[in-house]
């Protein structure tokens, strides 16, 4: 997914950590920690969002607040 503002990005960020599985775990003290997560769905390809390189930026200049987070599906649905 490209997001071109800040505020996309964390939407989009925070939406594909959850969906792999890599959402922040609750407290030691909560008796939510006992119940056990469903695996996750998907796999994030890159850790990090991929930028524009500084030659695309100067050929479109639109492009230089683009950023690409991309996931991968782990099973095919049924």
């Amino acid at each position: 997914m490209v997001s071109f503002h800040s505020l996309e990005d964390r939407l989009v960020k925070t939406a594909f950590a959850n969906a792999s599985g890599r959402e922040a775990g609750v407290s030691r003290h909560d008796p939510r920690g006992l119940i056990a997560r469903a695996p996750a769905r998907f796999t994030l390809v890159h850790k990090n969002a991929e930028r524009p390189t500084d030659a695309e930026a100067h050929r479109n200049p639109r492009a230089r607040s683009a950023r690409l987070r991309t996931i991968e599906c782990l099973e095919r649905a049924a």
